[in-house]
């Protein structure tokens, strides 16, 4: 997606530009597709083991973030992150990890409708607290009490590409490791709050 988001700030004809469009929003479909399988094997799983490591979790959300720059540039969003002076350290299941924090910022660019917040600090006893936030549709109703359920969207009107497991695979994978995760929508803001460990 890195390269067709590049090819298509090259100077092209309309005709060229056009086949790059319709192959960029088919890798995007494929891309969304891939994660959703990944998603439900896991919510199917029935044994998940984390295998803990330690990292850098700071350039864990730093990658993160490049990788999605197509996604966000595509809706206008230029994300305020604010990390720590020193780099954020886990000692945790890397794999899980990096799918929890993916599915939140897929999630907030969904749903966005303006802005990505992004927080990230150490927090107490070796844990680490992420905190995103993205104003929504005041038209989009959304419980937050059940946003973590399988397949609950909270869009109605269906206009959204989402099936509503991503939210559902941060719960689990949070709670193998331990952590908490919670929602709460204010001033038509969807805020979610991770304590990782």
């Amino acid at each position: 997606l890195e390269h067709l988001q590049l090819l298509r700030k090259e100077t092209l004809t309309d005709r060229q530009a056009q086949r790059i469009e319709t192959i960029f929003h088919k890798a995007e479909r494929m891309k969304e597709l891939v994660q959703t399988f990944y998603d439900l094997s896991i919510l199917d799983a029935e044994q998940i083991t984390p295998r803990r490591e330690d990292f850098n979790l700071s350039n864990l959300l730093i990658n993160l973030i490049t990788e999605n720059a197509p996604a966000l540039e595509a809706k206008g969003i230029s994300p305020v992150i604010g990390l720590p002076d020193h780099s954020v350290y886990l000692h945790s299941d890397y794999g899980m990890v990096e799918r929890i924090f993916q599915n939140l910022i897929i999630n907030a660019i969904r749903y966005s409708s303006g802005s990505i917040k992004i927080d990230l600090k150490q927090g107490k006893e070796k844990s680490a607290i992420f905190i995103i936030e993205n104003p929504i549709d005041s038209k989009v109703e959304i419980d937050p009490n059940r946003l973590f359920e399988r397949f609950y969207t909270g869009d109605k009107s269906r206009h959204n590409s989402g099936t509503g497991v991503g939210l559902a695979v941060v719960k689990l994978l949070t709670d193998k490791l331990g952590g908490n995760v919670f929602a709460k929508i204010e001033n038509d803001t969807l805020t979610i709050s991770l304590e990782i460990k």
